[in-house]
């Protein structure tokens, strides 16, 4: 039986277990930069910018199989931003790694100047951070579950809008059916640095896409 519970901060270790076998690998970005979790600084890097965050914002969830000892199979990292503090970037100072910083410089670009604040008219969003269901149990219902729990604790929240970037095609065709509209897109063999296609082990997905919903 698998069931749903919002993610704590001592679910950390499980978190980035779950990260490091299901996601890195398969991720498209992850894969390309050669991002690994096992190494100590990438991974307290990477659980800065990508993780923690969520473990803060309480709409964070986490899937569990209680058949299996409880394992986590599943995460939604979900932060939560208000319009005071606004859509922030950091800088390749702030990063200090190249290989995340490869991803945060080219998700700002796909942002662009795209406020959701003044576009939905709300003042706090729900931002969609990373999403990973263990491979054994993809294709079993999870992640659109996971997604759909974490609109409705969004909306609990006070949360009028919801944002985030899909990867990957399960990813964009999970969003389209959750109602989020396609903001911007960038097809990863279009995205260069020095002649060379940066993110080249995309395999099956051809483009990034950052889409946003009205609450």
């Amino acid at each position: 039986m698998i069931t749903y519970h919002v993610l704590q901060p001592n679910d950390l270790p499980e978190i980035v277990e779950i990260l490091d076998n299901h996601f890195v690998v398969d991720e498209p970005m992850s894969r390309s930069v050669g991002l690994t979790l096992k190494d100590e600084h990438e991974k307290n890097v990477f659980n800065d910018f990508f993780v923690t965050p969520g473990l803060e914002s309480g709409i964070s969830l986490a899937a569990r199989d209680t058949e299996k000892g409880n394992k986590m199979v599943g995460v939604r990292i979900t932060g939560v931003t208000t319009k005071d503090e606004g859509m922030k970037s950091a800088t390749e100072q702030q990063v200090n790694n190249n290989h995340i910083w490869m991803m945060v410089e080219f998700l700002s670009i796909l942002w662009g100047d795209f406020d959701p604040f003044e576009h939905f008219g709300v003042q706090k969003i729900a931002a969609f951070k990373l999403m990973c269901v263990d491979g054994a149990y993809r294709k079993h219902g999870i992640a659109t579950r996971l997604v759909e729990e974490c609109i409705e604790l969004a909306k609990q929240n006070g949360c009028g809008a919801v944002i985030g970037e899909a990867t990957g095609n399960g990813s964009q065709t999970l969003y389209r059916n959750v109602g989020m509209e396609t903001i911007n897109e960038i097809k990863y063999e279009e995205y260069k640095k020095n002649g060379k296609v940066v993110f080249h082990k995309h395999n099956e997905h051809q483009k990034i896409v950052v889409a946003a919903r009205k609450l």
